[in-house]
């Protein structure tokens, strides 16, 4: 019974300090702007809009901040690690020289003054379901066409976001 107690007061401590819930995940993969996928996992990705930001959000985003909206679907009964440091974005090749790795929640909470877009954000865990969540972006120049590379799990996939 101690330990129900415990966990359920780490689990209200950890919502309460803004950590990464994500979001629901949309009820197919396709439902995304762009998806590709392998053997074991099903990735989508969509560009958020301005408008979208505001609606999301609450507020709109930064100069230069792209977001990212990601869904995860496991094909496997056992899982696997998402890890947000297995995300880049690839600015277009002639605005940028190099890829830009997603903003830390801590990050997020700091751009919008608010935990909750943190909450959004897409949650690193173990997971053998479907999850989603917002990926951050900080990216210096004008924006051209973009792509989201990821390379966890023994997979490289990349999903041009234009």
């Amino acid at each position: 019974m101690l330990r129900i107690v415990v966990l359920v007061l780490a689990a209200s401590v950890s919502l309460a300090a803004g950590e990464p819930r994500g979001i629901e995940p949309k009820a197919d993969r396709r439902m995304y702007s762009v998806t590709s996928f392998t053997n074991a996992l099903a990735l989508g990705a969509t560009l958020v809009t301005a408008a979208e930001a505001r609606r999301v959000f609450g507020s709109a985003l930064r100069p230069g901040v792209v977001a990212v909206e990601v869904g995860f679907y496991s094909k496997l009964q056992n899982g696997f690690p998402v890890r947000l440091s297995d995300f880049a974005l690839l600015p277009d090749k002639k605005t940028a020289k190099r890829s830009v790795r997603p903003m830390a929640p801590a990050e997020v909470v700091d751009l919008f003054r608010a935990a909750s877009p943190a909450e959004k954000t897409l949650p690193e865990v173990a997971a053998a379901r479907a999850i989603a969540g917002y990926l951050f972006f900080q990216v210096d120049g004008p924006l051209g066409a973009l792509a989201l590379d990821y390379t966890g799990n023994g997979t490289w996939l990349t999903l041009p976001l234009d």
